[in-house]
């Protein structure tokens, strides 16, 4: 089983400008399926069911730079899916024993910012009484997903630039792609069709990367 305990809190300098705690997680000796650093960017905790607290938070990737202050990482293209997997596993546990919360959701984002600026790498839903959601169904984890890998810094990039320019391309209430596209590849010197938001998907893992 995964255990987690809070490191330190540190000022993380993070492009969103939060300020974050980072979390230290002990690890299996598999380095393939060890979790990585983490740190939240957004906890909303609410009780949907009288007595039963949900627990939803969004985490990110972290690591160093040069200064010692942690920041999201910056490229995380050498993340595998049992790692990532392993993060959502393991901060779920945190969180559902830190805040004694009957059901904990957890979703990692590919970089902090902006929701047209990032994608899902990895998500776990988590009841340790196994009682699901609503308290009487019969699960312990669910919507176990994660996608084969992390991104690579220009797909950061890219994701980066979407969200921020995305708004100067509107029609009619919806995103022109294909314009938006164009730019994104201007400014940083692309081909168009290396231009995407989502490079890849999340995709199932098994139940029993949990044990």
């Amino acid at each position: 089983m995964f255990t987690t305990r809070l490191s330190r809190i540190l000022l993380a300098g993070l492009v969103c400008l939060f300020v974050l705690p980072l979390f230290s997680l002990s690890v299996r000796a598999d380095e393939q399926s060890e979790a990585q650093f983490f740190a939240p960017t957004k906890e909303s905790p609410y009780e949907g069911i009288p007595g039963r607290l949900r627990y939803n938070v969004r985490i990110v990737l972290v690591e160093q730079d040069k200064q010692g202050n942690y920041i999201a990482r910056r490229d995380s293209s050498t993340v595998s899916k049992r790692q990532l997997a392993a993060t959502v596993i393991a901060a779920a546990r945190y969180y559902a024993q830190e805040k004694r919360a009957a059901v904990v959701s957890i979703t990692l984002d590919s970089q902090p910012g902006p929701a047209f600026g990032k994608t899902v790498l990895a998500t776990a839903t988590y009841a340790p009484d196994g009682k699901g959601v609503s308290g009487s169904d019969d699960w312990t984890w669910n919507t176990l997903q994660a996608t084969p890998r992390g991104l690579t810094a220009q797909e950061l990039k890219i994701q980066r630039l979407w969200g921020e320019m995305r708004g100067e391309f509107q029609v009619d209430g919806s995103t022109d792609e294909g314009r938006l596209k164009a730019a994104i590849a201007k400014k940083l010197k692309l081909p168009v069709e290396k231009v995407r938001l989502n490079p890849v998907f999340p995709e199932p893992f098994p139940q029993e990367w949990t044990d």
